[in-house]
């Protein structure tokens, strides 16, 4: 059970570095190309107030594709990024900006 195990874990990581090193796109277009589109605009809009903040919007795009993988519907990506983007809000405010 534990090779099993093992073998998951290095496929996923080499999934998620392979896929970063080979495409070199950004956050923003691997999250425009997989999310539908309706919950790709609210993110979106959601990335726009957090970077008006401060928070780095790539965060927020990944936690989004985050849940995509873990098949998240839909209809809980928004709120769930929104409450992320919260907390990062709020990170940032507690370290002083």
């Amino acid at each position: 059970m534990t090779t099993n195990l093992t073998t998951v874990v290095l496929a996923v990581v080499f999934a998620a570095v392979g896929g970063r090193v080979s495409a070199q796109e950004t956050a923003r277009a691997r999250a425009q190309a997989i999310l539908p589109s309706d919950v790709f605009e609210q993110i979106t809009g959601m990335v726009r107030s957090a970077e008006a903040d401060g928070v780095p919007g790539d965060l927020l795009y990944d936690k989004a594709l985050e849940g995509v993988a873990k098949h998240v519907p839909d209809a809980r990506l928004a709120p769930a990024i929104e409450l992320y983007a919260g907390r990062l809000r709020a990170a940032k405010g507690a370290f002083g900006g």
